[in-house]
């Protein structure tokens, strides 16, 4: 999305709210970053995009208002001074009104529609209820007293279902062409289909339906059952239908389906197959089928292919626009209704290339050309690609809802520009061949300066600088370039001018890191390849070959280790650090000087590490980690207890030893055995073993 100075954060976002705002600026093609935390959202967006994020939240706001107005004929069982705070409670009475907690009855995830009924039937029976929309759901409460009279407003409104069902049935069958007989007063329906009435197929344990059937797919359908005089009802409710039977005729109907399909067959046969002579070409071997991706696309007609001798080249961009629409219809629905369509062209690109996926749906948008739901610069887009008939665009037709194909198509546009700009942009990047595959890699480098008191402390950063040659200098780590930046008195750009080379960590896609010599226009130039938005996907993958590599090879982070000099009462310094068991414990003690200290702490961190990383902090920072450490232990005095003492007897060869203590009765400790003595890291090391400290 850009710099931080560059975004814009929209925070404390109801997530309901932040949702149907998110769907908007996909819709809009605004791009976007979100995060939930707890019941609130965060938005963030590149500030260039602002005025189209106002727009749409004030869709979204407009919304709203528009679903308020249209529930307002509602109103009559609303209670105006619970929706007037909130319009997603509705009832005659206030909640508190109805009783005691104990004395209510919550009746939950009801369908809005269906709450609506029984709120309208309650209040014409004068039954006290309080009632909240929340999500796709509704809750009534009402008092249990009023059980009986709930569950016969219930009956009431179910019946009226049923009757008002039927009714549209009957009515509707009458206006048929599949010789119902005339109903007198029917009105007609044009939703309904069938040759007889729904409620004369049977109980509805006997019924079978088939739902979400296409409506041109369930007119075939229809017809075929009429034919064969199978007794079926139908509904179409925008896009698709439904048709039911009863479950004695279900053997029926999958025959009359398999007629339909072999009727769909038999159609495609005679009105995509080529020309008597496009039967002189060979059949291709479907063992080995070739790669989509690397088939290009023929626009030419089978006789301008035969006399050019393409027609294999004609033949497999066919093969390969049919195998990319049978993709698209196998797994569009799925991935749009998952709101992954970023993914599926991502999964399209792979298998079937940008242009070869946009070829194929062209022929889709240019057959629906009139179509409205088609955007103007979807049109136009699409329009660029040559077709050499309309059987050509036949072939690659696909029936995926127009919204769907439209949704699809505009990511694939926006794809194909984010392509070009990378192309464009990769072409300014003029490396040096070995340097052509590499990334920059940061690794931790640590700094150690002294603080107030003179005692080195550890600053830990990432850089993938390893050493800088500066002209008449020579090669400078981090912490001497620094130096000699301070040195020369010279602005930061201007000493940087005097570097000739850098010696770089890098690493390419399969993960591999290589210490690698550049001068300093390349180092810089591979810095902007590094960083830019368009690499971050491959910088990502990089790194994670590298991880891979890592866990293959056994490799696992080093453990923290965290020392501090601390002044004791007696005035001496002493090097403490964590223990096994969070307490801070003595390392190195009876420090006379703070020189002293330094040099001990300067050589306990080069000692340990290759084996730990090492931090160098204040004590008071090991106070509070020892605190953190502390709150996360239980609170139950353990039976046995085992502390890392100090060996009081100088010039001993053991410094420290871990002692055991076992609890009394009034829960204090007595001193046990001596059950290990050494230096303080194998005092620790034994104290990691111990079952009883682990456990408590």
């Amino acid at each position: 999305l850009g710099d931080k100075s560059q975004l814009q954060y929209y925070s404390k976002l109801k997530p309901r709210h932040a949702e149907n705002i998110a769907r908007q600026l996909e819709s809009d093609g605004v791009r976007f970053s979100g995060r939930k935390n707890g019941y609130e959202v965060t938005i963030t967006i590149n500030k260039a995009d602002i005025p189209r994020y106002e727009a749409a939240a004030a869709k979204v706001k407009a919304n709203y208002q528009n679903q308020q107005t249209g529930q307002r004929s509602n109103q009559e069982y609303r209670n105006e001074s619970q929706a007037g705070r909130n319009p997603n409670i509705f009832g005659n009475t206030s909640y508190s009104a109805l009783g005691n907690r104990q004395d209510l009855q919550y009746i939950t995830k009801l369908n809005p529609r269906y709450a609506e009924q029984i709120a309208r039937q309650l209040n014409a029976d004068g039954v006290r209820f309080s009632g909240l929309h929340k999500g796709n759901t509704d809750t009534i409460t009402i008092n249990k007293a009023d059980i009986p009279k709930y569950e016969a407003a219930a009956a009431k409104v179910r019946a009226d279902y049923s009757q008002n069902h039927d009714s549209r049935e009957e009515q509707a069958y009458s206006q048929r062409n599949y010789d119902a007989p005339a109903r007198g007063n029917a009105s007609a329906n044009s939703n309904i289909i069938g040759n007889t009435p729904y409620s004369e197929l049977g109980n509805k344990a006997d019924l079978q339906y088939y739902t979400n059937l296409k409506n041109h797919h369930a007119e075939k359908i229809a017809e075929q059952l009429q034919a064969d005089g199978v007794r079926f009802s139908g509904l179409k409710r925008d896009t698709v239908t439904t048709i039911t039977i009863n479950k004695a005729d279900i053997p029926r109907y999958e025959a009359a389906v398999d007629k339909v399909r072999a009727g769909y067959e038999k159609n495609q046969e005679q009105s995509f197959s080529f020309p008597d002579e496009r039967k002189e070409i060979p059949e291709q071997n479907r063992s080995n089928p070739p790669s989509w991706k690397n088939v290009p696309i023929c626009t030419m007609s089978f006789l301008e292919a035969k006399q050019n001798n393409c027609v294999d080249m004609l033949r497999d961009s066919i093969l390969a626009s049919k195998a990319c629409r049978d993709f698209i219809n196998h797994h569009l629905s799925e991935q749009y209704e998952n709101r992954n369509l970023k993914g599926f062209v991502q999964e399209l690109e792979e298998k079937f290339g940008m242009e070869r996926t946009m070829y194929t749906l062209a022929a889709t948008i240019q057959r629906k050309n009139e179509d409205g739901r088609f955007t103007s610069k979807v049109r136009e887009r699409a329009g660029l690609f040559n077709f050499d008939s309309s059987e050509m665009m036949l072939r690659f037709l696909t029936e995926k809802h127009p919204v769907m194909v439209n949704y699809l198509y505009e990511m694939l546009m926006d794809r194909e520009k984010e392509l070009k700009l990378t192309a464009q942009k990769q072409a300014v990047y003029k490396l040096p061949g070995h340097l052509a595959d590499k990334f920059l890699l940061s690794q931790e480098r640590v700094e150690l300066k002294d603080d107030f008191r003179g005692i080195p402390e550890t600053n830990y950063y990432k850089s993938s600088a390893n050493e800088w040659f500066v002209d008449e200098i020579g090669w400078l780590d981090d912490a001497a370039y620094e130096r000699e930046l301070k040195l020369s008195q010279l602005r930061a750009e201007e000493f940087y001018k005097k570097v000739k080379s850098v010696n770089a960590s890098c690493i390419d896609a399969e993960g591999t890191v290589s210490n690698i010599d550049m001068s300093a226009e390349d180092y810089r130039t591979l810095t902007e390849k590094t960083y830019a938005p368009e690499n971050r996907q491959a910088l990502e993958m990089a790194k994670a070959k590298l991880e891979e590599r890592k866990e293959n090879a056994d490799i696992s982070e080093k453990p923290t280790e965290y020392y501090a000099v601390r002044q004791m009462s007696d005035k001496k310094f002493s090097i403490c650090t964590l223990s096994a068991d969070g307490l801070v414990t003595a390392v190195h003690p009876n420090i006379l000087t703070v020189a002293e200290a330094k040099k001990t702490m300067l050589e306990l961190f080069h000692k340990r590490k290759e084996t730990a990383h090492v931090e160098l902090i204040h004590p008071q920072t090991l106070d509070e980690k020892s605190a953190e450490l502390y709150r996360t232990q239980p609170k139950e005095l353990p039976d046995t207890v085992y502390r890392i003492q100090l060996n009081e007897k100088k010039n001993a060869p053991d410094t420290h030893y871990l002692q055991k203590y076992l609890k009394k009765p009034d829960d204090t400790y007595k001193v046990d055995e001596v059950v290990c003595r050494g230096d303080f890291y194998q005092c620790n090391t034994a104290l990691h073993h111990f079952p009883s400290f682990l456990k408590k």
